[in-house]
C-alpha cells in the first residue's frame, strides 16, 4: 500500500518482491486489492543462484520487520551494493548505519514506509551512489571471505 502510493507520484518506479513467506498469499491480495499487477512483481521463491542478476538492478532493498535476526537478505542485497531500508531490531542497526550505508525505519506502518520510501527517492544520485558504495564496503569488510580468514587469523 505504501508503494502504490509512491508510485502515483512517481510512475516511473517499480516494486519486485522476492520470495514466498508467510505474507506472499496477502501481498497477491493487496496488490490486486491496488490494481497494481504492472507496478509490482511478485517473483515468488527464486532459486539463489538467480537472486543476484535480480537484486543488482534495484535502487533499494526493503526489509521491514518487527523481529529479527540478522537476515541474510541484507548481508546478500548489500553484497551486491544495494543499499536497505530495514527496521532496527535485531542485529540491523549492527550493520546498517541510517542514512549512510541504507536506511533505518522507524516504524513499520504504512505511513513511516511511505515517508521512507519518498526520502529515498528524493535522493541525489551523488548520494544514492556513495550509500551503495558504502553498503558493500560495509559488507566486504565484515563478511567477505578475506574478512573472516583475517578474524580467525587473530584468533589463532
Amino acid at each position: 500500500e505504501a508503494f502504490c502510493e509512491f508510485h502515483h507520484k512517481h510512475p516511473e518506479w517499480k516494486l519486485e518482491i522476492v520470495g514466498n513467506g508467510e505474507q506472499y498469499n496477502e501481498c497477491i491480495d493487496l496488490i490486486q486489492k491496488n490494481h497494481a499487477d504492472g507496478v509490482i512483481k511478485m517473483f515468488g521463491w527464486v532459486p539463489h543462484e538467480q537472486i543476484p542478476e535480480i537484486v543488482s538492478d534495484w535502487s533499494f532493498a526493503v526489509a521491514p520487520s518487527d523481529s529479527e535476526g540478522l537476515p541474510n537478505t541484507i548481508i546478500e542485497c548489500m553484497s551486491l551494493g544495494v543499499p536497505c531500508l530495514a527496521s532496527p531490531v535485531g542485529a540491523i542497526p549492527n550493520i546498517i548505519i541510517d542514512e549512510k550505508n541504507g536506511w533505518l525505519l522507524k516504524n513499520t506502518d504504512k505511513d513511516t514506509l511511505y515517508q521512507a520510501i519518498c526520502e529515498i527517492g528524493e535522493t541525489k544520485t551523488e548520494q544514492m551512489m556513495a550509500i551503495r558504495s558504502d553498503a558493500l564496503d560495509t559488507i566486504n569488510k565484515r563478511y567477505s571471505f578475506s574478512a573472516a580468514k583475517t578474524n580467525l587469523q587473530r584468533q589463532l
